[in-house]
């Protein structure tokens, strides 16, 4: 067995080395990618239902001057 032959060999099994752990990334992307699809479209929960953003939006926001005690107003 020649050096060139045992470098060849080499040179395969890091390429399938390689292929394996490309394979594995791409695998756990799609994964975490259905998995995020899963949690906001098809089970959002009541979180993002009209009545309950109005009613987060329309929270007053208390504004305070720089000492972080007197307040100026809210938003």
């Amino acid at each position: 067995m020649h050096v060139s032959d045992i470098a060849s060999k080499k040179t395969k099994m890091i390429k399938k080395i390689f292929c394996l752990f490309l394979f594995l990334g791409f695998s756990a992307a799609l994964a975490a990618s259905g998995d995020l699809y899963w949690l906001i479209v098809v089970t959002a929960g009541t979180e993002i239902e009209p009545r309950n953003i109005r009613v987060i939006l329309g929270k007053e926001s208390p504004v305070f001057y720089s000492d972080n005690v007197t307040k100026l107003g809210g938003f």
